[in-house]
C-alpha cells in the first residue's frame, strides 16, 4: 500500500472561488477522500450563525467568499433553522465536492465526454 495518494485532484475555479481549498484523494483503499481546509470548520461555524442571523454576508471580510455559494443554495430550502442547518450545510458541501469529482473525471460526463470514451472503447 502506498503512503501517499495515486491522485490528487484540484477543483475548478467556481468550486473554490480562487482561495485556499480541500484536494480530493484518490487511494486503491479510499473511493474518495475530501480534504478540507481547517479554516473551514471555523468558518462554516461563522457561516451557520450569520445565516441564522439573517446577516449579510458580504460585510464580513471571512465570509463574503461564501456570499454566492448560500444565495444560490438557500433558495432550494423552505426553511432553514437550528434544527436543520447542520445538515443543509454538510449537504450542500457534498455536493460541491460532487462537482470537483464530475469535473475530475478523465472523460467528462457531457455529451462530448461520451463521445470521446465511446471511441475509446471502440478502439478497444
Amino acid at each position: 500500500m502506498p503512503d501517499g495518494p495515486d491522485a490528487l485532484v484540484q477543483a475548478h475555479h467556481h468550486c473554490h472561488r480562487g482561495r485556499g481549498h480541500g484536494v480530493v484523494e484518490q487511494r486503491p483503499d479510499v473511493i474518495g477522500v475530501c480534504v478540507l481546509p481547517v479554516r473551514l470548520k471555523g468558518e462554516m461555524a461563522q457561516l451557520k450563525e450569520a445565516i441564522l442571523n439573517g446577516a449579510d454576508l458580504r460585510v464580513d471580510e471571512v465570509l463574503a467568499k461564501h456570499a454566492d455559494w448560500v444565495e444560490k443554495f438557500a433558495p432550494k430550502y423552505e426553511k432553514i433553522d437550528v434544527s436543520n442547518i447542520d445538515g443543509i450545510i454538510e449537504k450542500e458541501i457534498g455536493l460541491v465536492f460532487m462537482e470537483v469529482l464530475e469535473d475530475a473525471g478523465v472523460y467528462k460526463r457531457t455529451p462530448e465526454g461520451q463521445a470521446v470514451f465511446d471511441r475509446f472503447i471502440q478502439g478497444l
